[in-house]
C-alpha cells in the first residue's frame, strides 16, 4: 500500500489530493486494518469459547449419566425417586418400521442428484428408484447420511 501512497503524493498536486486527503486515507486504511485485525482476534476468541463450552457440556454430560447408571442400579432406587431427580426420560414409542424420513430432491448438473434427509431415530434409509420402464421399485443402497449421488 505504501506504493499507492508515494504515487498519491507524487502526482496529487496534479489531481487536487491534498497533504490532509492522503492523511485522512491513511488514517481510516490503519483504522480499518486495525479493525480487521480485531474481529479475527475475536473471532479465534469465540471459537476457542464455543470448543470449550462444548467440551464443558460433554464433560458434564458424562458425569450426570454416569450418575444416572450408578443410582438406577442401587438397590434402593425407583422410578419414583428416579422422576424426582430427574433421570427418568419419556418412553420411546417411535415405531421405526413404519416411520418414514423427511426426505428433499435436488437435481444438479450432469444429471447429478442431491438427496438430503432426516433419518430420526433409524440407523440409516433405504433408497429405492423407479424409473419408465421399470416394474416396480428397484433397491439402490441403504444410507446413513445424506449426500450426493
Amino acid at each position: 500500500m505504501s506504493e499507492q501512497r508515494t504515487a498519491a503524493a507524487a502526482i496529487g498536486a496534479a489531481l487536487g489530493i491534498t497533504a490532509a486527503d492522503l492523511t485522512a486515507i491513511g488514517n481510516d486504511n490503519t483504522d480499518l486494518h486495525n479493525k480487521i485485525n480485531a474481529s479475527a482476534v475475536a473471532d479465534a476468541a469465540a471459537q476457542q469459547s464455543t470448543d470449550l463450552k462444548n467440551t464443558s457440556v460433554g464433560t458434564a454430560e458424562r458425569t450426570a449419566r454416569l450418575l444416572a447408571r450408578r443410582l438406577k442400579i442401587n438397590p434402593a432406587y425407583t422410578d419414583a425417586l428416579g422422576e424426582q431427580l430427574g433421570i427418568v426420560g419419556p418412553e420411546d414409542t417411535t415405531d421405526l418400521a413404519a416411520a418414514k424420513p423427511t426426505l428433499t430432491v435436488r437435481a444438479l448438473p450432469h444429471g447429478v442428484v442431491e438427496l438430503v434427509f432426516n433419518k430420526s431415530k433409524s440407523d440409516g434409509v433405504n433408497i429405492y428408484s423407479r424409473r419408465t420402464g421399470d416394474a416396480g421399485f428397484v433397491f439402490l443402497a441403504r444410507d446413513t447420511a445424506s449426500a450426493v449421488y
